[in-house]
């Protein structure tokens, strides 16, 4: 029986071991995942310019993957030696898993590469208290999962700051001084630029090497870059930072001929919200298109003048041409979106991708978003309207409107506005005029007085025919005119179509804008 009982308790001690072993492995491959991780997003940062500050804030991992076993494990490692268990004693228990250690050094260089450093943040002081300034015992053991303990992450935070330029915040509560700090040391630095003297093809590294003539001084520096990837080439990732990048320093990319107008507006229920109109250039949209599908992206940002975000829009769209195609190349595409803002200044920017090709269009608009408080008729700018379905209109809704109203309407009959409208001299053209009067009731006898006029560039007027009110319509506190003339005796050319009406309550004019062309007929 005692002999049996020796047996038992060495099966289960083995199987014990066996079960530790697989969860070392599991941590191990996690370990690995993060790593690669780290790796993956160097390679996605690589495509934005300039250099690159990355805060992480991690408890970091055991430390003993890269330092190997030390003291008391190390002595009962070495007993199991000694005693000829050996398969219990892992190849990595003294020197560290040297697999991983080349990986996280092979992963970081990558920041380096792509001029970009890594500040790690320990966690440990937001459950435990401290100082930036203090220092975590390294010895010190941190709760991972319901039954796993590990050494201290420090050291694995430390590797990665040192190893990429940065600097390690330990122990800290405080985040936003270690933010702060951060901060203040990309603040200085010097822009060197030079010409490549030789090109060896997209995606290869080169090495780079700054000297300083003066003696007893260091410098950090990107170690080399690498050669522009085709778009196709780049990762989802490396993507999303490419678009970011040129939302939020405003580049322009003009291979697909965006333009936009905005007109403020409040619902039923009175939140304030923006309607944006974009219209995408047919030709210049589906330039180079090789067949298929079309899958767009749009990208679309509502900043305050402090540079803080208020509402954003996406979209993926996936147009199948066969079917939609002829509507497309003929008057190109709409995208309605709508955001949800407070009242004041703001400046919209968007970007819209073509995901396969990665050609894209940006514009940029500001926008001042009225309170509605005011007493009186206020006028927006003047709506050149296109029929509805004779555009192809895909709605986009911000992460703050819900339900948003259009105004883009009158009555229940929507129309598609015309950002910068074309006025043929042979057609009649219908302009819809959205007026603010804070829902007054008028004398029914009063009326609205509406003189529209085209201005060209010296400031001359041109004569308008056949001008006249076609509807009216007032809803929630706002009016709609629809208004026609024909520009038959203008000359071809750009002006700028002002509107002026009349308040007959007030007698306070009001006065609107809108850049448009006219052309002969085709």
């Amino acid at each position: 029986d005692v002999e049996r009982q020796g047996r038992d308790a060495e099966s289960v001690r083995q199987m014990m071991k066996l079960y530790e072993e697989a969860q070392k492995k599991d941590y191990v491959h996690r370990v690995n995942g993060f790593i690669e991780g780290l790796g993956t997003l160097a390679q996605a940062i690589d495509t934005l310019e300039g250099r690159k500050q990355i805060v992480l804030f991690s408890h970091g991992f055991d430390e003993l993957l890269l330092t190997g076993n030390q003291s008391t494990e190390q002595a009962q490692d070495s007993e199991a030696v000694i005693q000829g268990r050996i398969w219990e004693v892992p190849t990595n228990s003294h020197f560290g898993d040297s697999a991983l250690r080349g990986l996280m050094d092979k992963q970081l260089r990558s920041f380096s590469r792509s001029d970009a450093v890594v500040h790690a943040v320990d966690l440990g002081g937001l459950s435990a208290g401290g100082d930036a300034r203090q220092s975590a015992d390294p010895t010190s053991v941190r709760p991972v999962g319901p039954q796993e303990t590990f050494k201290s992450g420090l050291e694995s935070l430390a590797q990665i700051a040192s190893k990429t330029g940065g600097h390690l915040f330990t122990n800290t509560n405080d985040l936003k001084q270690a933010l702060s700090e951060v901060n203040e040391m990309s603040r200085h630095y010097y822009l060197l630029a030079f010409e490549p003297a030789a090109i060896k093809g997209p995606g290869t590294f080169h090495r780079l090497k700054v000297r300083l003539k003066r003696k007893g001084t260091q410098v950090a520096h990107r170690s080399g870059y690498y050669e522009r990837r085709p778009y196709k080439e780049l990762t989802p990732l490396a993507r999303e930072f490419e678009a970011a990048e040129v939302i939020v320093k405003g580049m322009d990319r003009g291979e697909i001929v965006v333009t936009g107008l905005a007109v403020p507006y409040r619902g039923s229920t009175g939140d304030l919200h923006l309607p944006v109109v974009l219209e995408l250039e047919p030709q210049s949209l589906l330039s180079g298109h090789k067949g298929g599908p079309l899958n767009l992206e749009l990208y679309g940002y509502a900043l305050n003048p402090q540079g803080e975000v208020q509402d954003t829009v996406s979209l993926a769209a996936n147009l199948d041409l066969a079917k939609v195609g002829p509507l497309v190349r003929e008057r190109g595409l709409q995208l309605h979106a709508t955001f949800t803002l407070e009242a004041g200044p703001h400046d919209l920017r968007f970007l819209v991708r073509d995901k396969d090709s990665g050609r894209s269009g940006t514009y940029w608009l500001q926008v001042t978003v009225p309170s509605f408080a005011s007493t009186g008729v206020t006028l927006f700018p003047p709506l050149v309207m296109g029929e509805a379905d004779d555009w192809l209109v895909l709605p986009v809704r911000s992460t703050r409107s819900a339900a948003a109203e259009s105004p883009f309407r009158v009555a229940d009959q929507p129309f598609a506005p015309r950002p910068h409208p074309r006025l043929e001299r042979a057609r009649a053209e219908r302009v819809c005029l959205l007026a603010f009067d804070g829902g007054v009731r008028y004398d029914p006898g009063a009326s609205f007085e509406i003189t529209p006029q085209l201005v060209d560039k010296e400031g001359a007027v041109a004569r308008l025919h056949a001008v006249r009110v076609e509807r009216s319509v007032a809803e929630n506190g706002f009016r709609w005119f629809v208004l026609s003339f024909s520009p038959e005796a203008v000359t071809p050319g750009d002006y700028t179509l002002r509107v002026r009406l009349r308040d007959p309550a007030s007698g306070r004019v009001s006065e609107a804008f809108q850049a448009v062309t006219v052309a002969s007929p085709n």
